[in-house]
C-alpha cells in the first residue's frame, strides 16, 4: 500500500510538473538558454580591436515581454539602410551605446533616424543623412573614442553627436569592465576588450555563466528557471529587509551593490572620481580629433529612467542631478559643445512614460523626444550648407552661436 501511495504521489508530481512545463513554455516562456537565443539577435562578431563589432548584413529580431522589434545591420556595420558614399550628402555621425542604437524600437523609431527626419524638415534644401553609430565599436566612452579615431572620422561626417548615457557611461556596479590591451604613447587605448563578456555564437554573453544555465537538463526547463527567478525575488526582498534592520555587513543577504548608485552619491568614492577623470580625458581627446578635421562635435547627455521617473532608491540620500552638474561644468570650462536632455525629459515624463518600465531603455516617445531636442539644438547653434567640393574635409555645419 505504501509503495502504491508513493507511486501515485510521484506520478501526480510528474503530471503536475509536465503540465506546468508545457503551460509555461506555451504561455509564459522563461529565460532558458534556448529562449534567450531565440529572443536576442545574434548580431555581434569578434574583433581584435573592439570588445565586439556589429555583424555586417545581419537581419533578425529582438523580442522581450515589452517589445518585438526588427534589427537590420547594413553591409558597412551600421543599423539601418546602406550609407551613401562620403561627400554625396550632408552627414551626421551619431555615436553611443544601446540608447543610440535604438534598443527596443524599430530602426525608423531610433533617435538617429528620427533626428535625420527632423533635420531634413528643418533644412529642406539639404540632403541630410544620419549614420547610426550606436554599438558600432562598443558601448562606453573608451570605445566611442577608439571607433571615432580609427573609423568614424573616415566616414567624413559634417557633424558628430556623441550620445553620453549618464546611467552607465561614467561608473556603475558593472563599470570599469573594459581592459585596454594596448595603449599609445599618450595612454589612450589602441585595443579594448571586456573583462566579463565575450562573443559566443554571435551573442554577447557573460564569461561567468550563471549556475542556472550550467546544470544539464534543468537549465532547459521552464519550471526550473521560473523557480530560480522566484527564489531570486524572495531573496531580494529579504536583503532589503535585512538592510532596513541594519544587519551585519557579513550577512549573506546584503547586496554588494551600493544602496545609492555611485554617480549620485554626495561624496564620490575614489573609483568614481577616477572614472569621471577618465571619461573627461577621453572627451577632450575626441574633441581634439574632430577639431583637427574642422568637424563640430556635440555631446548629448542622455538621462536614465531613474532621473526622469521614479528612482529605485531613496532620492533624498543622494544628488540625482550630480552627474549633469559635474559634466556641464566640465564642458563649459573646456568650451566643448553639449546638450543636457534632463530638464525637458522630466517635463515631458511627468505626463507620459518615456522608458520601458522593465527594460529601462527609451520607448518610441523617448527616442522621438531625444531626436527633437538634438535637432532643436543643431538648428539654434549651426548653419548648414552643402559640403565644399573644393575642400572635401570642410564640414557643412558651421557654428553660429555659442
Amino acid at each position: 500500500m505504501a509503495t502504491l501511495r508513493i507511486t501515485l504521489l510521484a506520478f501526480g508530481v510528474f503530471v503536475a510538473l509536465t503540465i506546468s512545463e508545457i503551460s509555461l513554455r506555451c504561455f509564459i516562456a522563461q529565460r532558458t538558454p534556448a529562449e534567450l537565443k531565440r529572443n536576442y539577435p545574434p548580431m555581434f562578431e569578434e574583433s581584435a580591436v573592439f570588445p565586439y563589432r556589429l555583424r555586417k548584413s545581419f537581419s533578425g529580431r529582438l523580442t522581450t515581454k515589452e517589445f518585438d522589434t526588427s534589427i537590420r545591420i547594413n553591409s558597412q556595420g551600421y543599423r539601418g539602410a546602406e550609407v551613401s558614399p562620403p561627400g554625396e550628402r550632408v552627414r551626421v555621425l551619431a555615436l553611443g551605446d544601446s540608447f543610440t542604437f535604438g534598443w527596443g524600437v524599430n530602426e525608423e523609431d531610433a533617435y538617429p533616424r528620427r533626428l535625420e527626419a527632423y533635420l531634413r524638415s528643418e533644412f529642406p534644401d539639404q540632403d541630410v543623412e544620419v549614420i547610426n553609430g550606436g554599438f558600432a565599436g562598443g558601448y562606453s566612452p573608451d570605445t566611442y573614442y577608439l571607433y571615432l579615431k580609427t573609423e568614424g572620422l573616415e566616414t567624413r561626417p559634417d557633424l558628430i553627436i556623441v550620445g553620453f548615457f549618464i546611467g552607465n557611461d561614467i561608473d556603475h556596479p558593472m563599470g570599469m569592465e573594459d581592459e585596454w590591451r594596448e595603449v599609445d604613447a599618450s595612454g589612450f587605448p589602441l585595443a579594448i576588450r571586456s573583462r566579463y563578456f565575450e562573443v559566443v555564437d554571435n551573442l554577447w554573453v557573460s564569461k561567468m555563466v550563471p549556475l542556472r544555465y550550467r546544470i544539464p537538463v534543468l537549465s532547459r526547463s521552464h519550471v526550473f528557471q521560473a523557480a530560480v527567478d522566484s527564489f531570486a525575488r524572495v531573496t531580494s526582498i529579504v536583503a532589503e529587509l535585512a538592510k532596513r534592520d541594519q544587519v551585519s555587513e557579513t550577512s549573506p543577504f546584503v547586496d554588494e551593490r551600493p544602496s545609492i548608485p555611485y554617480i549620485y552619491q554626495e561624496v564620490y568614492p575614489e573609483r568614481t572620481e577616477v572614472a569621471v577623470r577618465k571619461v573627461q580625458r577621453l572627451f577632450i581627446e575626441m574633441t581634439r580629433l574632430a577639431n583637427e578635421r574642422g568637424i563640430p562635435i556635440v555631446f548629448a547627455m542622455l538621462p536614465p529612467r531613474e532621473q526622469v521617473h521614479e528612482a529605485p532608491f531613496d532620492k533624498s540620500q543622494g544628488q540625482l542631478d550630480k552627474p549633469q552638474v559635474i559634466f556641464s561644468r566640465f564642458f563649459q570650462e573646456h568650451e566643448i559643445a553639449y546638450i543636457d536632455l534632463l530638464k525637458r525629459f522630466r517635463e515631458e515624463g511627468s505626463g507620459k512614460e518615456l522608458y520601458y518600465p522593465i527594460d529601462l531603455h527609451w520607448n518610441r516617445d523617448g527616442n522621438a523626444l531625444a531626436a527633437e531636442l538634438i535637432a532643436e539644438y543643431i538648428k539654434a547653434h549651426y548653419a548648414i550648407a552643402a559640403p565644399s567640393t573644393e575642400t572635401p574635409l570642410s564640414a557643412a555645419f558651421k557654428r553660429t552661436r555659442e
